[in-house]
């Protein structure tokens, strides 16, 4: 577990002051930008080599998703597909330019 406290206090200014903080998360295309706002925080705070990251969370992606509910929501689907879609996208990026997101020092050596 990782915890991304930069993001978390951006995330905190966010929130109007009396306001519910989850209002704000309540649309699906927020949901999509905040996923891809943790993503991109955790991808630059990264001890392990970023392409083995992203291809563990889209194994667990995938499979959070096969044993879904069968009552799952369209939105449910919708948000994993997003999910495994930021994957391979941030996945491709990494492979196609190794520098754009920091690596541990043992996957920089390696090339």
């Amino acid at each position: 577990l990782v915890f991304l406290s930069d993001l978390a206090a951006q995330l905190a200014k966010e929130v109007p002051p009396d306001g519910d903080p989850l209002a704000k998360w309540s649309e699906l295309s927020a949901r999509k930008a905040l996923y891809d706002r943790v993503l991109i925080e955790r991808l630059s705070s990264q001890n392990e080599p970023v392409a083995d990251f992203l291809i563990a969370s889209f194994r667990r992606a995938a499979e959070s998703r096969a044993r879904r509910p069968r009552d799952a929501t369209d939105e449910f689907e919708e948000l994993h597909n997003y999910l495994l879609e930021l994957c391979v996208s941030y996945t491709a990026i990494a492979l196609q330019n190794p520098t754009f997101f920091p690596q541990p020092a043992e996957a920089e050596e390696q090339g």
